[in-house]
């Protein structure tokens, strides 16, 4: 299963958190899925809107870009990052 991506690096909040929502919306059921966002207060109440949700999140700070990774709550959360992620490290580094 190919994880779902939302870019929101350059929203800012409100329409950041609204577009998370909107996209999480579109699930048929709750499944992982990783959003991008540059901006530290959309990242923030992201967060705060899915954990209270139920969500898992787990949140990587990239230069200065976040990445989270939401999990919905019946859904065992790997221990160590997602494979993608190391290469997204890797592809930064080389630049």
């Amino acid at each position: 299963m190919e994880l779902q991506h939302l870019d929101l690096r350059g929203e800012r909040c409100p329409m950041a958190l609204l577009r998370a929502k909107r996209f999480a919306a579109e699930f048929s059921s709750p499944q992982p899925w990783t959003l991008s966002v540059s901006d530290a207060a959309s990242m923030q109440d992201i967060q705060r809107y899915f954990l209270h949700c139920g969500w898992q999140i787990q949140c990587q700070t990239q230069a200065t870009d976040y990445l989270l990774m939401l999990y919905p709550s019946d859904f065992k959360m790997p221990d160590s990052e997602p494979a993608h992620w190391a290469k997204s490290k890797a592809n930064n580094a080389a630049k």
